[in-house]
């Protein structure tokens, strides 16, 4: 060798010790990233059953608000609301909890109000009516659930004076 200098060439490169390093990290980050990706699914899926029951409890709701609201009469309070109207085919309207749904009877033609994905696990009513006829006035309680997620609501309507 001239000069009696090393002559060798410098190597670039990376080492075995390091690659092992960034597969591990890479690794790591992408596990991590999977299980965000995960919990953000469950989360959703969680979220729209939640929404599932609180909207079919809160129709079921306004429907009975509603149709108490529009009724002439209190026909009847007890495990089922009955309500008659000065529309003979409307005649009579009766809500019921009927396997886990609930039933609206409109006349001769039945509907079920709820959701079949939501069980409906409660549904109370009370008359509030006074005892002179002048107001009458019901209140009610929905109790929904689905996928163990549940919501409640209670309401009361009264039949418009006439």
């Amino acid at each position: 060798m001239p000069g009696g200098k090393n002559n060798m060439k410098s190597q670039s490169g990376t080492t075995l010790i390091e690659m092992i390093l960034y597969i591990g990290i890479i690794a790591l980050m992408a596990t991590a990233m999977v299980q965000l990706y995960v919990e953000i699914i469950r989360l959703r899926a969680r979220a729209t059953d939640i929404q599932e029951v609180n909207e079919s409890v809160r129709l079921a709701a306004s429907k009975i608000g509603f149709e108490i609201r529009r009724a002439d009469a209190i026909n009847g309070v007890g495990s089922s609301l009955g309500l008659m109207s000065i529309e003979v085919g409307r005649n009579p309207t009766i809500f019921d909890l009927n396997n886990g749904r609930i039933r609206m009877t409109v006349g001769t033609s039945v509907a079920y109000i709820t959701s079949n994905l939501v069980n409906i696990s409660g549904f109370t009513l009370q008359n509030l009516s006074s005892g002179d006829s002048l107001t009458q006035d019901v209140r009610f309680t929905i109790i929904g659930v689905y996928n163990n997620n549940s919501a409640t609501v209670t309401n009361s309507a009264e039949i418009r004076s006439k």
